[in-house]
């Protein structure tokens, strides 16, 4: 069944008008447990693929030096060299920030893809 909204308000008039009834989902333990695991796997993805782009766009206005030693990588590889980034020097506000922001994504993508693979 498609999930398009004519085919909802036909399956929603259906019901009202009573041709058609509904089945409440179980609230078997079991299955919702299963369901609250996928709804939180999903989140964890979804996090982890907006943190990798977010990655890849900071990675384009980092310092020279430091966007050419990047500008190769493919996501994994971004995110391991990243993680090891040296702690920024504050006394360089500019690329502090950007070293900082990379290095805690690197860490943000590591937790959320350690937190998909174990629900």
């Amino acid at each position: 069944m498609g999930r398009s909204p004519i085919v909802g308000a036909f399956w929603a008039w259906a019901v009202i008008s009573g041709r058609a009834s509904v089945v409440a989902k179980t609230a078997d333990r079991t299955i919702e447990a299963l369901r609250v695991l996928k709804m939180v796997r999903d989140s964890a993805v979804q996090a982890r693929i907006k943190a990798i782009s977010q990655l890849k766009v900071i990675r384009v206005t980092a310092a020279p030096d430091l966007r050419e030693s990047l500008d190769p990588l493919y996501a994994k590889t971004l995110v391991r060299r990243c993680e090891g980034l040296p702690t920024p020097d504050p006394r360089e506000p500019t690329g502090a920030a950007t070293t900082c922001v990379m290095l805690r994504l690197a860490q943000l993508i590591l937790a959320l893809t350690a937190g998909a693979s174990h629900t």
